[in-house]
């Protein structure tokens, strides 16, 4: 199942984030806290039953116990070390802050995290651009995992697929993202999958032809 975190503090953009994920990511469990201690609790229990996390959305400034404000930076650690492989999407209406810069300097150039991104709530539709990017980079990560985890796959013979069958539910759960996610995703990811499927846009459907599969992803 797929797995999204979010952590923002302000009651009514929660309630509005959590509606949207709910409605465009219909297969995911989401789960929402105010703080970084609910945070903290729900990614060590997740942990422990070794559930794993695919995106962390998390507030960049959030309030502290003992008043004031400050940066996230523990919270990103910890989910960088207990959910190595989680995309973490920053949210924050202080982009332009020098604490906030540092800590996106720190988290992305001095301790390379590999992949994040970060979305500014003071953006006119800056719900949809923190949609968009969520579903490019889960079509990105299958993407990735299917030629990762399935490398002897071929072409879709007469009789069906050869392989294993895990392999072919990756490719299956693929090819619905890729129709469900399609008019969303950016050009170049667009691109890659047309090298690796047969892509049909027709009005307001797309379909995705799996016969397109070599096995070898060239991007």
């Amino acid at each position: 199942m797929y797995r999204i975190l979010l952590v923002e503090d302000q009651e009514l953009t929660r309630e509005t984030l959590l509606r949207l994920l709910r409605k465009y990511f219909p297969d995911a469990e989401v789960k929402g806290v105010a703080n970084e201690a609910a945070a903290g609790a729900i990614l060590k229990e997740w942990e422990d039953d070794r559930i794993e996390l695919d995106a962390a959305v998390l507030d960049l400034k959030l309030p502290r116990t003992e008043g004031g404000t400050a940066v996230v930076s523990d919270l990103c650690d910890l989910v960088a070390r207990l959910q190595p492989r989680a995309v973490v999407g920053h949210i924050t209406a202080y982009f332009r802050d020098k604490d906030v810069n540092d800590h996106l300097v720190d988290l992305h150039v001095k301790k390379a995290h590999k992949a994040g991104f970060t979305v500014d709530k003071t953006e006119q539709n800056w719900e949809d651009d923190l949609l968009r990017k969520l579903m490019n980079y889960r079509v990105e990560r299958k993407l990735d995992e299917a030629f990762d985890t399935a490398p002897g796959f071929r072409r879709r013979s007469a009789r069906g697929w050869a392989g294993r069958s895990s392999a072919t539910y990756r490719i299956a759960s693929l090819a619905d993202d890729i129709s469900r996610y399609w008019k969303h995703l950016e050009p170049h990811l667009q691109d890659r999958i047309r090298k690796n499927f047969d892509v049909q846009v027709e009005q307001d459907k797309v379909y995705v032809g799996l016969g397109g599969i070599s096995g070898t992803d060239p991007a």
